[in-house]
C-alpha cells in the first residue's frame, strides 16, 4: 500500500492536489493523510475541519475504501510536512504560481518542502485539469549522476501505470568565449556523441531492470528546464532530481527543478538524490564507461 501525505491550505491549489490524489486512489491501493495547520486554513478550528472533511469526501467519492485521515498539528507547515514525509511514500502539495505571496503552500515554499522531504514530492499546479492521465512519464536526466533516483522513480511510476517512460537529456555547447585550453577541457563532456551515449547507457540500464517498459530516449540541445516543460505538456508527470539535503539542500533544489516548477502546468515530481525509498546503484560507472 502506498502511503500519501497531502499538504493542505485554504487556496484552490490544495483542492487540485487532492483531486490528483483521488484519481490516483482509483487505480491503486493507497492510504492518505491530509495535513494542515490552523494558520493555513484560517484561525477557526471548525472551518478548518470542515474544509478537511470536504477534501476527504472528494477522495472517498472516487475510491470509497481508501483510508483517509485528517490531521491539524501545531507548528509551521513546511517542517511539519517534511517530518511527515519520513514515514510516507509520496508527499503531494499544490502550487499557485500566480499568487506567490498569498498561500501557505505556494511560491518558493513547495520547492523548500520538496528539497527537504524524505520521499518523492509531487507538486500539482492549480491549473492542472486532469489531462493526459495516460500520457508518458517524462524524466529529466542530468550528466552528473544526480538523476539516478529520479529515473528509478519514473520507471516504477511508468511501469505501475503501464505508461511509456520518456527519458530526456538536454545539453548545451560550451560558450564561444572559452579559450582553446578551456574548450579542450570542457568540450568533450559536452559533445553530442558523448551525451547520446550517456543517455543510451541509462536507457539500457532501465530496460534491463524494467523489461516490460516502453522507453523513448530524447536528446535535445536546449536548457533542461525549457525542454522538460515543452515536452512535458502532454505527459502525465514530469520527474526531476534534486541535488541534496541538509540545511543548504533544503533551501535550493537547483535551477532545472525551479524552472520546471515555475513554468509547468503538468504535475512535477521532485526526487532527492539519496531518497531512502529508492535503492539505486552508483551512477559513476556511466561516466567511466563514456
Amino acid at each position: 500500500m502506498e502511503k500519501i501525505v497531502v499538504g493542505v491550505d485554504a487556496e484552490a491549489a490544495s483542492a487540485t492536489a487532492v483531486a490528483w490524489v483521488a484519481i490516483r486512489a482509483r487505480s491503486r491501493e493507497v492510504s492518505v493523510d491530509l495535513v494542515t495547520v490552523l494558520d493555513a486554513l484560517g484561525s477557526n478550528p471548525d472551518s478548518a475541519h470542515d474544509r478537511l472533511g470536504s477534501l476527504r469526501s472528494v477522495i472517498l467519492a472516487a475510491a470509497p475504501e481508501t483510508d483517509v485521515r485528517v490531521t491539524v498539528p501545531e507548528g509551521p507547515i513546511a517542517p511539519l510536512l517534511q517530518h511527515w514525509s519520513e514515514s510516507a511514500d509520496l508527499l503531494v502539495i499544490g502550487s499557485h504560481r500566480a499568487r506567490p505571496l498569498r498561500a501557505a503552500l505556494t511560491g518558493s515554499l513547495p520547492v523548500r518542502i520538496a528539497a527537504g522531504a524524505a520521499c518523492p514530492t509531487v507538486v500539482i499546479p492549480v491549473e492542472w485539469e486532469g489531462l493526459h492521465l495516460a500520457g508518458p512519464v517524462l524524466v529529466g536526466m542530468e550528466a552528473d549522476g544526480s538523476s539516478a533516483a529520479a529515473i528509478e522513480f519514473a520507471a516504477r511510476e511508468a511501469a505501475s501505470g503501464r505508461r511509456e517512460l520518456r527519458m530526456l537529456h538536454a545539453w548545451r555547447l560550451p560558450p564561444a568565449s572559452l579559450d582553446a585550453l578551456q574548450a579542450l577541457v570542457v568540450g568533450r563532456p559536452r559533445d553530442r556523441a558523448w551525451h547520446r551515449e550517456l543517455l543510451a547507457h541509462a536507457g539500457r540500464d532501465v530496460a534491463t531492470r524494467f523489461p516490460e517498459l516502453e522507453i523513448v530516449e530524447q536528446l535535445t540541445e536546449s536548457l533542461p528546464a525549457a525542454a522538460l516543460v515543452q515536452v512535458g505538456r502532454t505527459a502525465s508527470m514530469i520527474v526531476v532530481g534534486t541535488h541534496g539535503r541538509g540545511p543548504v539542500g533544503a533551501m535550493v533544489v537547483g535551477s532545472t527543478s525551479m524552472g520546471v516548477l515555475h513554468h509547468s502546468s503538468t504535475p512535477v515530481c521532485l526526487v532527492g538524490r539519496a531518497d531512502r525509498h529508492l535503492a539505486v546503484a552508483d551512477n559513476d560507472r556511466v561516466h567511466e564507461s563514456a
